[in-house]
């Protein structure tokens, strides 16, 4: 960790000096100087950073976000169409005579 905070620094300090010489000299930077400060900082290697695992689901929740959405338009459509008057007669009858209200019966009749 504090090497890359070093590294951080030392990138930092380059830049810097590298705007502040444009600066004075007025003229622009060459192609070769550009390379070279690429260079330096394709040595330096990757910042490794602790991972966070919240950042690592972010990615399969907007995936699914829109597969969700569809899935709830269509079962509100779907809804929307049901008709819920049977399951209202239904529980009605159930809740009139518990006991003798059974599936079977239904079904014989």
């Amino acid at each position: 960790m504090e090497s890359s905070k070093r590294n951080d620094i030392k990138v930092k300090q380059a830049l810097k000096a590298a705007y502040h010489a444009k600066e004075n000299n007025g003229s622009e930077v060459s192609g070769q100087f550009e390379a070279q400060v690429m260079r330096r900082i394709r040595a330096l290697g990757p910042i490794h950073s602790r991972p966070d695992y919240l950042s690592l689901f972010e990615q399969f929740v907007w995936r699914l976000a829109p597969v969700t959405a569809v899935l709830i338009i269509i079962l509100a459509a779907w809804a929307m169409q049901f008709d819920f008057a049977s399951e209202f007669e239904i529980t009605n009858i159930f809740m009139d005579d518990p006991i003798g209200f059974n599936l079977i019966k239904q079904l014989v009749i």
